[in-house]
């Protein structure tokens, strides 16, 4: 009896601190933070970093808010049960996506070649993740919200998810791995599920407060009912411009360090901090008066800025780069100026919220009104990632700040900027003057300058020996040939040594191809990988190139007596590069060849949809450390290379590192051994 009354005393503590405990926004931030980590990797890792696919994710995931705030999920379920029924479906990712995969086997290769019928499937895809994703934040953020008595929910809600974040990015995932990460929330989340809903009492005596504590009613339903559409028009443009320089600041930062993991995660954490530091403004009105027009304008102030003071950043990251030798401290840095770029975008997707210090009941209505902003960021984000080949980056970059920034200025015009103050008004008319002066700063973005000093490694020997960042470019006879913009980030081709091309995407080298290899011998790497499996093959016929790299492995099979050469490359302007100046220079163009395929298919899709098999399939895959090379080092990338190779067949893959260390390579080596029953691994 006495364990019974100790066991009931212990649950009616816990129970009454649960319904009152203060960080309940934060703790479903968190969880939010928590298992977009766990998605994203998973999404990553078995999809690749296809723009295509990308891009139909970020178009599903703001489906699911528009979904999640016209339906919310909390209707029919408690937060503890969504809670658990999220950490379940992120657990099942690594079985569903190969059911997803069998989808493919049905399609022919014209639509997966096609970008926007890869699009078109991509959206399919990711209906089953990211729609319900979508749906489950904008349903815990509005029943959380209404739940709240903090006037600064979202703001909780947007600390708790950047906590979550960096917290699985930085410290559980490397310690304990993603999916344990998840396995411990579903723990945690099923424990909540045998507590009372949490502040329910709360939240039926807000409901019924009598009207007279709503104030500050929200500034889009006051301007409807005025029949004044400007401010309705105004926050559809400015979330479209929103949209397309949030997709331009993270390529511009994509040139300043690699695209890791934790760099990815560290943009997207920026940005939820703006927004959460938007909402906490705008909810202490009575101290920092400010509407949403001014976050648009402060938003593309801050575009510019970044754009203007692009050559003291380089420098700095030069310095960073040069001497902090800790990875912590390194990795910290990067960390705080990706939080410094992209918090003031979510700054302004701020000031398309619903601001409103009313009761649970006007919230919803207040929420409803916004629904379609959502996809318009979404809209802006893909249509600026699709024009960055054909427009130019500096072009976008000028093209919606300067929308940004006049969209918010006759906002605020059209609405009479109610609610600012004189110093305000100052403050808004200096952002807008050095938002209008972006096109002042386009000489500043120079990824010939930057891929010069932040990926050489003789010029962070001269640096830390001393030497002036002005001298650094010419400190070796290396020359920028070839600029142009890739998918991944700008692309740009080096002569140096009078004979060695130098091909390197976003400033990492990604391969060397010798203008002459009857003077001067070709890049031993990348020989190497196309002669030891022909060599070895008894009759190699057939050969599947998976990333055609700087063309040197296709032109190599194409010196032995093979029948056909496929070759999946969806990179156009990559393909465009080994057959404009890396052609020009070597005097051969590979892809001439008549046994040559080009598939414009991802590397990492095409061999999940391919029937035929091949007798000798060779990979080159991106770094290793970053993003868009994951995929392709996965073991179920090598089981289904494994399903298309012929019996006797051989697989070869290089695995570009530097300074990696035995670990990396043993995970690729343990990775391969689940498909293939022998491995060599050679040096």
């Amino acid at each position: 009896m006495f364990a019974g009354r100790l066991t009931d005393r212990i649950y009616s503590i816990g129970s009454q601190f649960w319904s009152r405990f203060p960080g309940l926004p934060y703790c479903w931030g968190a969880l939010i933070g928590l298992l977009a980590v766990s998605l994203s990797l998973s999404w990553t890792l078995t999809w690749s970093d296809d723009r295509a696919l990308a891009s139909a994710a970020v178009v599903m995931f703001a489906c699911g808010v528009v979904g999640g705030t016209r339906v919310s999920l909390s209707r029919f379920f408690s937060l503890s049960e969504l809670a658990v029924m999220a950490c379940t479906w992120t657990l099942l990712q690594p079985w569903l996506n190969p059911l997803l995969e069998s989808l493919l086997w049905y399609l022919p290769s014209s639509v997966l070649s096609t970008e926007l019928l890869r699009f078109g499937m991509g959206l399919i895809l990711a209906a089953p993740t990211w729609l319900l994703a979508g749906w489950l934040c904008a349903s815990v953020v509005s029943d959380v919200s209404a739940q709240s008595h903090s006037e600064s929910s979202l703001a909780a809600i947007s600390a708790g998810v950047v906590l979550g974040l960096f917290a699985t990015t930085f410290v559980m995932a490397p310690w304990i791995g993603a999916w344990t990460c998840v396995a411990v929330a579903a723990v945690l989340a099923i424990a909540a599920r045998f507590l009372p809903a949490s502040n329910a009492t709360e939240a039926a005596s807000i409901s019924q407060e009598p009207a007279t504590n709503m104030v500050n009613v929200d500034e889009t339903a006051t301007i409807k009912s005025s029949g004044n559409m400007m401010f309705v028009i105004g926050q559809s443009v400015a979330a479209l411009a929103l949209g397309g320089l949030i997709a331009v600041i993270l390529r511009l930062m994509s040139q300043l360090m690699p695209d890791t993991v934790q760099v990815a995660f560290a943009e997207w954490g920026g940005l939820v901090a703006g927004i959460g530091l938007g909402q906490w403004v705008r909810n202490n009105r009575s101290r920092l008066q400010v509407r949403s027009a001014s976050l648009w304008i402060i938003a593309a102030c801050s575009s510019a800025l970044l754009l203007a003071a692009m050559p003291v950043i380089v420098g700095m990251t030069l310095n960073a780069t040069t001497t902090l030798t800790s990875v912590f401290l390194q990795m910290t840095f990067r960390s705080i100026l990706l939080i410094l770029a992209t918090a003031p975008l979510g700054f302004g997707l701020s000031g398309l919220i619903p601001f409103s210090k009313t009761t649970s009941e006007s919230h919803q209505m207040n929420v409803a009104g916004w629904w379609p902003l959502p996809l318009l960021v979404a809209t802006g984000f893909v249509a600026t990632q699709l024009g960055f080949e054909s427009i130019g980056f500096v072009l976008l970059l000028t093209l919606c700040t300067l929308v940004l920034v006049g969209t918010g200025i006759v906002t605020l015009f059209a609405t009479r900027h109610e609610g600012l103050s004189r110093w305000g008004m100052i403050g808004v008319s200096c952002c807008s003057a050095f938002g209008l002066s972006v096109p002042l700063w386009q000489a500043n973005h120079n990824p010939v300058i930057t891929a010069k000093l932040l990926f050489s490694t003789p010029s962070f020997v001269a640096h830390r020996a001393g030497w002036e960042s002005r001298l650094l470019p010419m400190l070796d006879d290396a020359r920028a040939i070839d600029v142009r913009e890739g998918v991944r980030g700008p692309l740009t081709v080096w002569r140096s040594h009078g004979l060695e091309l130098h091909l390197r995407e976003s400033g990492i080298p990604k391969s060397v191809v010798t203008a002459n290899p009857e003077t001067h011998p070709q890049f031993a790497p990348e020989v190497l990988q196309a002669v030891f499996p022909l060599v070895l093959s008894q009759n190699p016929n057939r050969v599947l190139i998976l990333g055609a790299s700087s063309g040197v492995p296709l032109a190599t099979c194409l010196k032995f007596p093979v029948q056909d050469v496929t070759c999946m490359e969806n990179d156009g302007p990559l393909v465009q590069v080994i057959r404009g100046p890396i052609a020009r220079e070597t005097g051969h163009d590979p892809f001439e060849d008549e046994r040559v395929q080009l598939v414009t298919i991802p590397p990492a899709i095409a061999v999940m949809s391919m029937t035929e098999t091949f007798d000798v399939i060779l990979s080159s895959p991106p770094a290793s450390s970053i993003v868009a090379g994951g995929a392709m080092f996965t073991a179920n990338h090598y089981r289904n290379i494994a399903r298309v190779m012929a019996p006797e067949g051989i697989f070869c893959q290089r695995f570009p590192c530097v300074d990696y260390g035995i670990d990396p390579m043993r995970i690729v080596v343990q990775s391969m051994r689940q498909a293939f029953t022998e491995v060599i691994a050679i040096e």
